[in-house]
């Protein structure tokens, strides 16, 4: 049963939030490295530690991060990568799963393949169950290959992008930037800046795509996106795939669980103030100059 905790101006789990929610039937941490940005791990593995929680880190839009020296995906007991066509390299569709636990790495194996009860390279030391066919197929993986060697390339120009722009656009004083943005938490795959109020925001993300330059307030009341969890339909209405509404209504979970727009206010005050502008490896100096210029010019005469 999903428990959600707020955001900060990072975009990610705000630890304190988190272990406030959390109580004696808590049983893991999602982590979500959002927009390129990775989620701040040490005090979130604190909580886990302190609670005897697994940690699972949500790597999708973050391939390739660090945090504090380390890959994103290698601190949680597992780490989940997706290569579907909008990440940061792609297969076209696909992902990947990670962890130094064998009993979780051979749970995982027996899951994404529903037929493949009996390893050909490794003795099973786990019983049997039906899984899922959540295979990669062949040819994508060859892809994924293929884009790995990219990587690091790609992400050292996105990364130098972003702190020219973050460092560009710190004295316009009618924007807000987050602490990290810029900094080696930060991929640089996208730029995002607050404004006073939501109103400002959307109206900022109109006259900036007005200006040829795509953008957009990341929470839009009149919008649907999925990535904001009060558009969750499945759960504020606490139904299942089969029409019902477990396990919110079993009587050994609970349903006391509940998800509105007061389940995290601070998240979709942010959310909502926020502008986003998409980035990529093949931004050139030219372009940077043209969104500082475009920025500052909304922020100067509008906001």
């Amino acid at each position: 049963m999903p428990v959600i905790a707020e955001i900060d101006s990072s975009l990610t789990l705000d630890p304190a939030d988190v272990e406030r929610k959390v109580s004696s039937r808590t049983k893991a941490i999602i982590v979500v490295h959002m927009r390129g940005i990775s989620a701040d791990l040490d005090p979130l593995l604190a909580v886990a530690r302190k609670h005897d929680l697994k940690v699972i880190e949500d790597v999708a839009q973050a391939n390739g991060g660090m945090y504090r020296g380390r890959m994103l995906g290698s601190m949680g007991d597992v780490g989940c990568f997706s290569l579907q066509q909008s990440k940061v390299i792609t297969t076209g569709e696909g992902g990947m799963l990670v962890t130094d636990d064998e009993e979780t790495w051979q749970r995982a194996v027996l899951y994404h393949d529903g037929a493949g009860y009996q390893f050909r390279f490794i003795d099973r030391k786990i019983p049997a169950f039906p899984g899922q066919n959540y295979r990669l197929t062949e040819l994508q993986a060859a892809l994924s290959l293929g884009q790995l060697t990219k990587l690091t390339e790609m992400l050292e120009r996105t990364q130098k992008n972003k702190a020219q722009l973050v460092q560009r656009l710190r004295g316009q004083e009618k924007i807000e930037l987050s602490p990290v943005f810029g900094t080696e938490r930060d991929l640089g795959v996208s730029l995002i800046f607050y404004t006073a109020d939501a109103e400002s925001a959307r109206l900022a993300a109109q006259a900036i795509t007005a200006e040829g330059i795509p953008a957009f307030q990341v929470y839009d009341e009149t919008a649907t996106d999925q990535h904001i969890y009060i558009n969750w339909e499945f759960l504020v209405r606490k139904q299942d795939a089969w029409g019902g509404s477990y396990p919110w209504n079993s009587p050994i979970y609970g349903g006391n669980v509940e998800y509105s727009r007061a389940t995290c206010p601070r998240s979709l005050d942010l959310l909502s103030r926020a502008v986003q502008i998409h980035l990529n490896h093949l931004v050139t100096e030219q372009d940077l100059e043209d969104l500082v210029a475009v920025v500052s010019k909304v922020a100067d005469h509008l906001l």
